[in-house]
């Protein structure tokens, strides 16, 4: 046994989403970042390799280039090596191959720049693995890439087959492949040291077991085993209670300690353990993550785009901005292009398109961050497309969502608006292109998650265990949070045509309106174009009502309008509550810069998270004093406005939470029509700077 030895890859992944607070970097930075890197380069003779994503090496450039100085020093001295990746974070195989490898590349010149290495691996955003991944990463300059050791499951290996590294390929390009180690991912630092000891020691004795049955492997006729475990860097320190048991109680200490005293665990860099090992055959893996990940995903990462049609409209808002920045590439002189393009990586961090046990995609502020850097490239690539004029207008009937039926997209310089003929005739985009960037439809609708079935069971007094984990896991009373645990019939876009019943109020409104045809329905429709603007001209008739929606966009400016003709074609008369339901957003509900306004009308409460009705609304104002913007919806015919706010109910790392998703606005007004007659108005929505 003295001779046996075990070579222990250990390294640490680091990763803030693009969109994400500062104080959120510098509270991770404090209890995590700089007092892992401190500790470990006291201990000069434990190989480390580190991942820290473009969006964190770029805020350690600029509010602590002492830290970068720290990692660069370990990597001259062979102490530690970097691993590279998509700059931005990106799930890599969601995003076109192009891009990819411009991720890539930019985080391997950026590793160059501030540590003065060039990364041989990649680290793959949440371990996602799809099987053309070697031909962009090899073409990017990567050799290797690590994943969990449940996708070598997924191939059919055994447990103790699971060591070392793999070699896969894809049209002859080769990658290798590290198996992260998940009940060493599960130990540290979660466990006391003596079970991280055992570990070592079980896996040694399982060494000597196959020594015995299969001949001697030892160092000299053999490699010892390779184990992997690479995994966030938050786990030590910022996960709930964990710097005060990294740290404070001196677990990190401890296991430093563990591997500078026992010299049969022999640490190496992940390049290092290529020279040292040799790959241990070919393998093909299936569509893959990490175990968690695939139970929230249903077996595969892009499920999470059929889950959630806000996940897929970003996702397919990002594809649709990609081939316009590449269009760009074909135009005399770079900048706008490199400029763009920057804009259209930022806008792919993986963040806000999934969602499992914490935030995610119901994090309005990464979503809109991520929208808000998609726009600006955008914005970027019509300029240069048409030469710099802004007096110009487009009507594109494309699938943009890729569900197999068109959507209408009107834009201008300022303004693009994405329309569904086949859903209602609803508007479920709106971008303001003249910046600040901005998507104001970047709603959430309200709908049902696992984890909802613990905060009711919990509101009931529960059986113990399912209460018990709930309050232990996240230190959080859940008492009020059920009241807010109802789910919408459809979603909560804008131009959401209503027929309502007769003395509903706004709780009935929210929580149960009326279901037509009108709202899932399709309208008939035909695209329409002047010399002074581009629309949609769309109709729907159910039960001898047909209702006519218009809606265009001009050359210049910020205003679309939406005109409504509602006939009675039935031999009675009828009566009836028409609305129209608008879902916006600016981010904050109870932000005192961000704000309704309704002229003539005294708000007791005029937050964007207030509930109320005004009769007699010409106009409603959505102000966002932070960005400087004025959203106004104006009504020829004066309706009675609702108003309310839309609560989503999610997990988060500090427990269970409501999270505004913007707010509704109802328009409605009370109408008779006699047989053949017909009721007119317009909607103007404009987008204004203060």
């Amino acid at each position: 046994m003295d001779n046996k030895k075990i070579d222990f890859v250990f390294g640490i992944h680091c990763h803030q989403p693009v969109g994400n607070f500062s104080h959120v970097f510098e509270d991770c930075y404090r209890k995590s970042y700089l007092p892992f890197i401190e500790m470990v380069r006291k201990h000069p003779g434990i190989r480390i390799s580190f991942h820290y994503c473009g969006i964190l090496l770029k805020w350690f450039g600029e509010n602590h280039p002492e830290f970068l100085r720290m990692l660069k020093e370990m990597v001259d001295s062979g102490q530690a090596e970097a691993i590279g990746g998509g700059i931005y974070e990106p799930i890599l195989p969601s995003i076109p191959e192009e891009d990819q490898a411009a991720q890539i590349r930019l985080m391997s010149s950026l590793l160059r720049e501030k540590l003065g290495c060039s990364p041989k691996g990649a680290w793959l955003a949440e371990r996602v693995w799809e099987p053309h991944l070697p031909r962009a990463l090899r073409a990017a300059g990567i050799d290797f890439t690590l994943v969990d050791d449940h996708h070598f499951r997924l191939a059919g290996l055994n447990d103790r087959d699971i060591h070392g590294y793999f070699t896969t390929e894809e049209e002859g390009m080769p990658l290798s492949i590290f198996p992260i180690n998940e009940k060493l991912r599960y130990l540290v630092p979660f466990k006391g040291i003596d079970q991280v000891l055992e570990f070592f020691e079980q896996t040694l004795r399982q060494d000597l077991r196959q020594d015995l049955r299969h001949g001697s492997q030892s160092e000299e006729n053999g490699d010892p085993r390779l184990i992997t475990l690479v995994d966030d860097g938050e786990k030590f320190g910022v996960w709930p209670g964990t710097h005060k048991w990294v740290y404070e109680e001196g677990w990190l200490v401890k296991f430093l300690q563990l591997l500078d005293e026992n010299p049969w665990i022999r640490t190496l860099t992940l390049s290092e353990a290529m020279r040292k090992h040799l790959s241990r055959g070919m393998i093909y893996l299936p569509p893959g993550s990490y175990k968690e990940m695939l139970e929230w995903s249903k077996g595969f990462w892009r499920n999470f785009l059929v889950k959630y049609p806000e996940s897929n409209n970003l996702h397919k808002k990002m594809l649709f901005v990609s081939a316009k920045v590449r269009e760009l590439k074909d135009l005399p002189g770079n900048a706008a292009f490199r400029q763009a393009r920057d804009e259209l990586l930022q806008g792919q961090c993986n963040d806000p398109y999934w969602h499992g046990i914490f935030g995610g995609l119901y994090l309005n502020y990464l979503r809109g961050a991520c929208y808000s850097h998609l726009i600006h490239a955008e914005a970027i690539a019509d300029k240069e497309l048409r030469g710099g004029r802004e007096d110009w207008v487009s009507v594109e009937e494309t699938d943009l969502n890729k569900d197999g039926k068109p959507e209408v997209i009107l834009s201008n310089s300022a303004l693009s608006a994405v329309i569904s003929p086949f859903s209602g005739g609803q508007m479920f985009e709106l971008d303001y292109k003249a910046g600040p960037y901005f998507n104001f439809t970047d709603t959430m609708t309200r709908r049902f998650e696992e984890y909802h079935a613990k905060i009711r069971e919990s509101a009931r007094g529960g059986r113990e265990g399912g209460v018990k984990s709930i309050h232990e896991m996240f230190k959080l009373k859940t008492e009020g949070l059920e009241e807010l645990l109802k789910y919408d019939l459809y979603r909560r876009v804008s131009l959401i045509d209503h027929f309502l019943r007769e003395g509903m109020d706004i709780p009935a409104f929210r929580d149960s309106p009326p279901v037509t045809g009108f709202i899932f329905s399709p309208y008939a429709y035909r695209i329409k174009k002047d010399r002074n603007g581009a629309g949609v001209e769309m109709s729907r008739e159910e039960g001898g009502i047909s209702v006519e929606k218009t809606v265009m966009l001009g050359k210049q400016g910020s205003a679309l309008s939406a005109g409504y003709i509602i006939s009675n074609r039935a031999r009675e008369e009828k009566h009836f509550i028409f609305g129209v339901e608008f879902n916006l957003t600016l981010l904050a509900g109870n932000d005192p810069k961000r704000y309704f306004e309704i002229p003539g009308a005294a708000l007791e409460d005029s937050s964007l998270a207030s509930t109320g009705e005004t009769a007699g609304a010409g106009e409603v104002r959505l102000i966002d004093g932070w960005q400087g913007l004025c959203l106004s919806l104006s009504f020829r015919e004066k309706p009675v406005v609702w108003r309310f706010p839309i609560y989503t109910v999610t997990q988060s790392e500090s427990g269970i939470e409501q999270t505004y998703q913007g707010s509704t606005i109802l328009p409605h007004w009370k109408i008779s029509i006699p047989p053949g007659g017909k009721w007119e108005n317009e909607i103007i929505l404009e987008i204004k700077k203060l």
